[in-house]
């Protein structure tokens, strides 16, 4: 009875984050008082860049370096790396890790390459009001461009893979 009226008092958007692989109760919480009104955020890459998991450009010149990752909202970044440092062991997103680890990343950097792709995940999940269960993949082609998963015919795809 005590535990249905706390529930009760959860907001719903909480209770959405919640499901998000990697992220508990607690830091759904977190996540969702501190991002605040998410309606201020034109895009995903807004509120990647507030929770502080946006890449830092330095140009001076010809000059161009790429600096650690310590702007942002402190109690947020800090609540997607804890997540992140869950979810990557979890489906969906232990795919994404294990890649970004083999193309030679260190722990931390795919870490906080995890945390960015929750915070998206996050920004979209507050902006629906709904957790969709579903981390959209791009295919590519081995030259690096994108195909349209409409225009891709899996049937051609493997008389081209067949001798």
């Amino acid at each position: 009875e005590v535990e249905d009226m706390i529930i009760s008092k959860i907001p719903k958007p909480v209770i959405e984050l919640s499901k998000i692989p990697g992220i508990g109760l607690i830091t759904a919480a977190t996540i969702y008082a501190e991002f605040g009104d998410i309606s201020r955020f034109p895009n995903s890459k807004a509120a990647r860049a507030y929770a502080g998991f946006a890449p830092r450009t330095k140009q001076s010149g010809n000059s161009e370096s790429h600096s650690g990752m310590i702007r942002g909202n402190k109690r947020l970044r800090r609540g997607f790396y804890l997540a992140a440092r869950s979810a990557r062991w979890l489906e969906p997103f232990n795919e994404f890790y294990e890649r970004l680890i083999a193309r030679g990343k260190s722990v931390r950097q795919a870490t906080c390459a995890l945390a960015g792709k929750l915070a998206c995940i996050v920004y979209h999940v507050l902006k629906d009001g709904v957790y969709k269960g579903i981390v959209k993949k791009r295919l590519r082609i081995p030259k690096g461009g994108e195909v349209n998963v409409k225009d891709f015919d899996v049937g051609d795809a493997l008389d081209s893979l067949s001798p």
